[in-house]
């Protein structure tokens, strides 16, 4: 990942994983090819690495809360927000995600620095 450009998503939608004591929610970010290019070369250097690697279908998105509970039903609620931004990504972080004393906490393992275009 040496000398890679910024570059810019899209922020499209809100969604929820749903989850047992309360969902998952997140910001959709349009898949382009910078998102594509940084998750399958990080996949296969985790999985060459002796990593297990996820099997799910890759799908580009901001965490913006666990255990979230709605007290009105989503959809009304996801027609409600206008979520369409255009956001400059100039650093890249990878996060380890784990719990610390029964709290879950994202602790930073490697950043890199994205050059200006």
């Amino acid at each position: 990942m040496k000398d890679k450009t910024s570059f810019t998503i899209e922020i499209n939608s809100i969604g929820k994983f749903e989850r047992k004591g309360g969902d998952i929610v997140w910001f959709g970010v349009d898949k382009i090819e910078e998102l594509k290019s940084i998750y399958n070369n990080l996949n296969e250097n985790l999985h060459n690495a002796g990593f297990k690697t996820e099997k799910r279908p890759y799908k580009p998105h901001i965490t913006i809360g666990r255990k979230v509970t709605f007290n009105k039903d989503f959809n009304e609620i996801n027609n409600e927000i206008n979520v369409c931004k255009r956001v400059k990504i100039n650093k890249i972080s990878l996060m380890e995600s784990t719990r610390i004393e029964g709290i879950l906490k994202y602790v930073p393992k490697y950043s890199i620095i994205l050059k200006d275009e």
